[in-house]
């Protein structure tokens, strides 16, 4: 175990024979780190920190402390970080905010500095945080989703499996898996990224279809969403019909102006 001299590590913080510590760096009590993570300079890690193997933590990143919630009355709560993530400079990482509650991120997960997940979040594994990317409590982030620089999640916002919103947005409604969101709504499938992932040209047309009824057809929300469920045959097409089914806290996130109407995605 390579824990420089001057690190800090409370002898009730559990740390792996093959994991290492830079200097300066503060490791609490109770906190976890896994086989081979690296804990890099000046990095905090709070109580309640689960830490998985091969993660790196960059300077200044901020591990399971505080969740910035006025209802947390100090009672104990988790932070749990999947295997070969990487947590660049000065992101933040908040606990869950309710009794023995947790915030989650899965396997492959990349912070880029200064991104910040908030208390109860969920993000699912491969999913990218670029600079800046700030989720507030109770986001979930779907698998392999790409969130870009300086975007913010309202609370509660679903963000679905390879979703790409660009940069500088502010997400206050549900984005569908497969869809890329812009300034001006939901554009269409994220193609480029569908492509990248080898999807064939069968099911991104399907999700082309998906998308027109959802937010070109004029339909009323459930309608669209019973036309999608009815008429999806490919395996992704299916899983975003399962998503559009699942209870939600946040209206469908808006779509472009068409015909001289507005798609919110309500009913």
């Amino acid at each position: 175990m390579a824990i420089h001299v001057m690190a800090v590590v409370d002898r009730k913080a559990h740390v792996d024979s093959s994991a290492s510590v830079g200097a300066y760096a503060v490791v609490c009590a109770g906190a976890e780190i896994g086989a081979g993570a690296e804990i890099y300079p000046h990095v905090y890690i709070s109580e309640g920190a689960r830490i998985g193997p091969r993660t790196q933590i960059h300077p200044f990143a901020v591990i399971s402390h505080h969740p910035q919630d006025v209802k947390w009355k100090k009672t104990p709560s988790y932070a749990r970080i999947g295997a070969d993530c990487v947590i660049r400079e000065h992101a933040t990482v908040h606990r869950g905010t309710e009794p023995e509650s947790e915030t989650i991120i899965e396997d492959g997960v990349t912070m880029f500095a200064g991104a910040h997940v908030a208390h109860n979040c969920h993000v699912e594994a491969g999913a990218l945080l670029m600079n800046q990317a700030l989720l507030a409590g109770h986001v979930r982030v779907g698998r392999k989703a790409i969130i870009s620089g300086g975007t913010g999640a309202h609370q509660f916002c679903r963000i679905g499996e390879m979703a790409m919103l660009a940069g500088g947005l502010r997400v206050t409604g549900d984005v569908p898996p497969f869809m890329m969101l812009g300034p001006a709504g939901v554009m269409g499938p994220n193609t480029v990224g569908l492509r990248r992932a080898g999807v064939d040209a069968e099911t991104r047309q399907e999700l082309r279809h998906a998308h027109r009824l959802l937010y070109r057809s004029g339909l009323p929300l459930s309608d669209a969403i019973a036309r999608v469920t009815a008429e999806v045959r490919t395996d992704l097409g299916k899983r975003l019909a399962a998503w559009l089914n699942e209870p939600r806290k946040r209206a469908l996130a808006t779509g472009p102006r068409h015909r001289g109407v507005a798609v919110t995605g309500e009913d």
